[in-house]
Parts: structure tokens; C-alpha cells; sequence
């Protein structure tokens, strides 16, 4: 009995007379991450009125542009641009410049071009080196 009065005792006051754990060692702060550089080429699609066509630029150099059906949200004038993982709409009237769905042959014109052509449409593959 008198064992379990000990233990009454020490769960009710604690363990005082033991060492103290040793505390936590402070965290420092992660090292601030540099931002991703941007990807070197840009990926767009144009709606010219009559017609939407998609095609990649980089360094001030364009590519050939590739016809395509010109997705209903996009209209005339207005062009989307793929950046990053992210479309953003571009146009003249200030309420439609916001991110949007990406064209799925903005995106084909993307895997295409970094894949070499696999399993992407035969107008889109990237022009022979």
C-alpha cells in the first residue's frame, strides 16, 4: 500500500528533484529560397480576328506559327500566354487581363516542344535541328 501511496504522491507533485531535459536548441530561419529563374521561352496563343494560331518565344526569336481552333473564351485581340504553370489572359480591355484555363494546344505546344514531339499533334512538333 505504501507503493501506491508513492506513486500518488509523485504523479500529484511531479518529479522535482530529477535533472531538467536539456531545452530544444533554437531553430534558425530557413536561408531565404531564390526565386526560380523564368522559363527562357515564352509559350502563346493569338486570336487575330479570323483565326488563332499558338507559338513559343525566346530571346526575341519567334516561332512558326500553327493555326489552331480558337478556344470560345478567348476573343478577338485577346492572347494567352503560358507562365510557369499558369495562363494569363492578355488583352486590351483591363477587366479580361486575369489568369485563365489553359488552351490545351498551349499546352500541347509546351509538351511538344520539350518532349520532341511524342504524343503530341504532328503541326506542333518543334522544327528539326
Amino acid at each position: 500500500m505504501a507503493g501506491v501511496g508513492g506513486l500518488m504522491s509523485l504523479w500529484l507533485f511531479g518529479c522535482e528533484d530529477g535533472p531538467r531535459p536539456a531545452p530544444f536548441p533554437e531553430r534558425s530561419a530557413p536561408p531565404p529560397e531564390e526565386p526560380l529563374p523564368r522559363p527562357a521561352r515564352r509559350y502563346i496563343l493569338e486570336n487575330s480576328g479570323d483565326r488563332c494560331a499558338v507559338r513559343w518565344e525566346q530571346a526575341g526569336q519567334k516561332s512558326v506559327l500553327h493555326e489552331v481552333r480558337c478556344p470560345r473564351d478567348v476573343l478577338d485581340g485577346e492572347s494567352v500566354r503560358l507562365t510557369g504553370r499558369v495562363c494569363m489572359r492578355d488583352s486590351a480591355d483591363e477587366t479580361r487581363r486575369a489568369p485563365t484555363r489553359c488552351p490545351k494546344e498551349l499546352l500541347y505546344l509546351e509538351g511538344a516542344d520539350q518532349t520532341g514531339g511524342k504524343r503530341y499533334p504532328d503541326y506542333l512538333l518543334p522544327p528539326a535541328k
